[in-house]
């Protein structure tokens, strides 16, 4: 099939008419259609000025500043093998964070798992525009707003008996759009966590591919790439391992179980934990995220909504979980059952690429 991602069929004329040109349908290699949002290019100052200057990271790819980027509107779901967004299935499941990429980018050139910088530029835009979405937070509900409700799947039960209420993407009201609108992207909080490419942690040390650069796909975020950064307090991008760089350590010192809030630091001192005992974690509020560094940064960390870019309006339960050894991949959104854990700012840093399970979902995206 020719390489042709734009289609002028009835299918897509109608969306775009529909949504006032906000919503499209593109085509991958397979003639699979998804339904996308439109993310136009944003400058940093005109959300927030604590943010910085320039373009968001979401539009720089290899230094170049680049043009607008196509988000999936609803989670991915896998029809006939080929990842696709599209209204009223259910969620891809039971992927790791290697085999989520690869459905991504497995549709075509362009196609790629959503990358950090893209999944915090729509948080950013959402805060700025003060739509902060609800989501299925709850066997199908919004925890906070118990009237809302999606379509709840209809194969949920597990093989050890066990209900996994999933909800049909964007069979939920609009208020789970990101922007509150009909032609928002769907679903960013809650029913199942999505994996993002470009950020992970380190023995705790933050490691981003730069920019957009992980859109590019294929093996630019593998455990051994020599894309990843590590970042210094004043913001530098250095390579991993570089004395004072960037981390995830615990407030109080310890080594197993629930270690508490976490805070920015150049060091992992307080936590201890370098053997094999997946209990031990970090956890708190991200909105409570504090750190013990002098005058750090802060403006590409908040870009990247690796520091919350205010601690009232990114919800005061949204949660952040870490842990500071090994490498741990990064998921978005919280789940069926994270409650006020759940949102568009939730960052869960707890879990290898190798994870998986009926909670846990990706999302795709499109460059040209």
């Amino acid at each position: 099939m020719s390489l042709n991602f734009y289609i002028p069929d009835s299918f897509r004329l109608y969306v775009e008419k529909a949504s006032a040109g906000r919503n499209t349908v593109l085509y991958d290699i397979h003639g699979n259609p998804s339904v996308m949002v439109l993310l136009p290019k944003v400058n940093l100052e005109d959300i927030d000025p604590s943010l910085g200057t320039g373009v968001q990271p979401a539009f720089v790819r290899h230094g170049v500043e680049v043009g607008d980027v196509f988000v999936g509107k609803y989670k991915a779901a896998m029809v006939s093998g080929s990842a696709v967004s599209l209204p009223h299935l259910d969620p891809a499941i039971d992927m790791n964070f290697d085999e989520a990429a690869q459905a991504a980018s497995a549709k075509g050139p362009g196609w790629h798992l959503m990358t950090n910088a893209e999944w915090a530029c729509l948080a950013l835009e959402a805060w700025k525009a003060g739509s902060l979405p609800r989501g299925n937070t709850v066997a199908g509900k919004a925890h906070d707003a118990p009237e809302e409700e999606g379509v709840l799947t209809p194969d949920r039960i597990t093989e050890e008996g066990v209900e996994t209420p999933r909800t049909l993407t964007g069979s939920g009201p609009d208020s789970w759009n990101h922007d509150g609108t009909p032609f928002g992207v769907a679903d960013m909080v809650g029913n199942v966590w999505e994996w993002n490419a470009g950020l992970r942690l380190i023995d705790g040390e933050i490691q981003i591919v730069p920019n957009n650069d992980a859109a590019v796909g294929g093996s630019i975020c593998d455990l051994v790439s020599s894309a990843w950064r590590a970042l210094m307090p004043d913001g530098t991008m250095v390579e991993p391992a570089t004395p004072g760089t960037l981390k995830f350590d615990g407030v109080e010192p310890g080594h197993s179980g629930n270690l508490g809030m976490p805070k920015l630091s150049t060091t992992t001192d307080n936590f201890l934990q370098r053997d094999s005992d997946e209990d031990a974690h970090l956890s708190g509020p991200f909105g409570s995220l504090g750190t013990d560094i002098p005058a750090p940064h802060y403006p590409l960390l908040k870009s990247l909504t690796i520091f919350p870019p205010d601690p009232e309006v990114t919800g005061g339960g949204v949660g952040l979980w870490a842990r500071s050894f090994g490498e741990r991949s990064v998921l978005r959104a919280g789940d069926y059952y994270h409650l006020h854990s759940s949102g568009i700012f939730c960052l869960n840093l707890n879990y290898g690429r190798e994870a998986f399970g009926p909670h846990i979902g990706f999302r795709i995206a499109f460059c040209a």
